[in-house]
């Protein structure tokens, strides 16, 4: 299966995703368990990069640490000036980079998992195949 380091970044981040694993059961959970084990192996890479691309366009303090706005709820990195629309490009091509997960998608069964919601049906949906 196909991701998009944007889609590991979602679900490896998700409470909503986080929520399904911790309650799921049976074959469906155990198979969800699995894929988003590779998955995770698979954000460590991604992390990697990140870092890299922050390390290269972030502004430091004097301590040398990376300097972070913070606008309501929302984080976001200062970027060297003149240097933000590089940075953004170069973020865009690392999230939007197609890796391969060695899993199946999870068989998804309506009726043996009614304990889950739409909402987490629609977190759930990029590594989901509904069982037919």
């Amino acid at each position: 299966m196909k991701l998009t380091y944007r889609q590991i970044e979602f679900l490896t981040s998700s409470e909503v995703v986080q929520k399904v694993l911790d309650k799921a059961t049976g074959k469906f959970g155990l198979h969800l368990y699995r894929v988003m084990s590779k998955v995770q192996q698979e954000a460590e890479p991604f992390r990697k990069q990140f870092k890299k691309i922050v390390d290269e366009y972030g502004k430091k303090d004097e301590n040398g640490n990376i300097k972070i706005n913070t606008i309501g709820n929302q984080q976001s990195i200062s970027v060297i000036a003149g240097k933000e629309i590089e940075a953004s490009v170069k973020m865009e091509e690392l999230r939007n980079e197609e890796v391969e997960i060695n899993a199946e998608p999870v068989v998804f069964n309506v009726d043996d998992n009614s304990n889950i919601s739409a909402s987490e049906l629609l977190a759930l949906s990029i590594i989901l195949k509904e069982e037919s």
